[in-house]
């Protein structure tokens, strides 16, 4: 078996599923329209993560959990140096963004938003970074198994 962090579009597909917008409206795990009571973000006022699948409402349409909101997740794709300004742009194009030999000093993708997160983070399209050696008590990750 291989172990490994999503990339980040494998992680936008299990959170999303093949929902798609005609607009630049957010679409979270669930669809299109807000519910903070589908989330742990910033309107649950936790402020803290939580047992997960304690949100079932907000399952993605393959059935993943808290894909939105609870913690920032971690991809292996990388996002540049420049914290405003990525190197690797959305969408995704095979351009040496999956490069896992980068130094740490370059960010690597964050998303799905957490705990402290409104919706305009806490959802399946923000993209967020950090560098890889970063450290925040909302970030996490979920694995890919193969």
């Amino acid at each position: 078996m291989t172990v490994r962090l999503p990339t980040e579009p494998e992680w936008e597909r299990a959170a999303r599923g093949d929902q798609r917008t005609s607009s630049n409206n957010f679409i979270h795990p669930w669809g299109s329209e807000w519910d903070g009571d589908r989330v742990n973000g910033e309107s649950l006022g936790l402020n803290d993560i939580c047992t997960v699948g304690l949100f079932p409402r907000g399952r993605s349409p393959f059935g993943c959990y808290d894909m939105a909101g609870m913690v920032w997740e971690w991809c292996s794709t990388l996002w540049g140096e420049n914290m405003a300004a990525p190197s690797f742009t959305y969408p995704y194009r095979d351009d040496d963004r999956e490069n896992n030999l980068e130094a740490d000093r370059v960010r690597r993708v964050l998303r799905g938003g957490c705990f402290s997160s409104s919706e305009a983070k806490a959802n399946a399209t923000y993209r967020g970074s950090l560098e890889a050696s970063g450290f925040w008590r909302g970030n996490g990750f979920r694995i890919v198994v193969r």
